[in-house]
């Protein structure tokens, strides 16, 4: 295996898992954008996400004259990073100087020294994340291989993001179910606590702290936890 070869493996290796990243989103997307002007012919790239909205919105470059690229195609609405986001499919432009489609676009990298531009969606299973655009000095179209590892490398990320995701839904569901179980201990404890003072049933304990949580206006397990810490008031009315 050649030195390149294991740059491109571990690029996309690396790609498909944020780790314990922060903010999984963002760092990979910076990845993808530095790794593309590694590997790829390009002098700078951009990428973008869709938010909730279902519009690009997560922009990362990997330098700042992408920048001023990107942020005109998503102003504008247009441009090979936009079209290749909408569309689902990689967009390609030999020479932004002789395109007529893109006209903000063509000036900004005029004055950038930009001539070429090519775009690969972030997609896995037919669902489009989102989009890279990789920008070239040199006029030219992407050769089979060069666009095949563009591809490879939108690919990857597109796993990673949904990886992430996952995680993060993984996460809230734990969180979720964590808060219910201590909830209802605390329901217990509480029910435990009063069937006890007043001598009654556990089941007429817990039904009486859900009447007097209800007179008050919170929630059951907040009035248990009340009642467990020796702070709770009680309506004479509702026993």
């Amino acid at each position: 295996m050649t030195e390149l070869d294991q740059s491109v493996l571990h690029a996309l290796l690396d790609l498909t898992d944020a780790g314990s990243a922060t903010d999984p989103t963002a760092t990979l997307l910076d990845r993808l954008t530095h790794q593309a002007v590694a590997l790829l012919p390009a002098a700078c790239c951009a990428v973008a996400v869709a938010g909730e909205d279902g519009e690009l919105s997560l922009l990362r470059c990997s330098s700042g004259d992408a920048w001023p690229l990107a942020l005109v195609q998503l102003e504008c609405r247009s441009g090979p990073l936009v079209d290749c986001f909408r569309l689902g499919v990689a967009v390609q432009c030999a020479d932004i100087g002789t395109a007529d489609q893109w006209p903000e676009l063509a000036e900004a990298a005029r004055a950038l020294g930009i001539r070429a531009f090519s775009a690969v969606p972030l997609r896995r299973r037919g669902q489009v994340l989102g989009a890279a655009c990789m920008m070239r000095a040199r006029p030219g179209l992407d050769s089979p291989e060069v666009h095949a590892l563009a591809l490879a490398l939108a690919d990857s990320t597109a796993i990673g993001l949904l990886r992430a995701e996952a995680a993060r839904h993984d996460g809230r569901t734990v969180d979720l179910w964590r808060d219910a179980l201590a909830r209802r201990i605390t329901i217990d404890q509480a029910s435990g606590i009063v069937a006890q003072r007043r001598g009654i049933s556990v089941d007429a304990a817990a039904l009486l702290i859900e009447r007097q949580a209800t007179a008050e206006g919170v929630d059951t397990g907040e009035f248990a936890h009340r009642v467990v810490r020796g702070m709770a008031r009680w309506d004479p009315a509702r026993g």
